[in-house]
C-alpha cells in the first residue's frame, strides 16, 4: 500500500462522528481505508482534488517527493 493512501486516510478517516450510522460492532464508513489516488496520479506539478465520503481532499507531493493530504479548503 503506498504512502499516499496512509496520508489520506489519517486526513479523511477520521474516528468519532456522532452522526455517521453505526454497525453492530460500533464501526462507522469512517473507520476504513479508501483509496484516493494510484501512486502513478500523484505527479510533483498539479495538486490533485478528490471527495472522499463527502469530504473535498487535496493531495500532493512536497518538495521531497513525499504525498500530502489536507482538507481542500480556502484558510482565509
Amino acid at each position: 500500500m503506498s504512502r499516499a493512501l496512509d496520508v489520506t486516510e489519517a486526513v479523511v478517516g477520521e474516528a468519532g462522528d456522532a452522526s455517521a450510522p453505526r454497525a453492530a460492532d460500533g464501526l462507522t464508513e469512517r473507520d476504513f481505508w479508501y483509496v484516493a489516488c494510484e501512486r502513478r496520479e500523484l505527479g510533483t506539478k498539479r495538486p490533485l482534488g478528490r471527495t472522499i465520503l463527502g469530504e473535498p481532499v487535496v493531495l500532493f507531493r512536497d518538495e521531497a517527493g513525499a504525498p500530502v493530504a489536507l482538507r481542500d479548503r480556502c484558510p482565509h
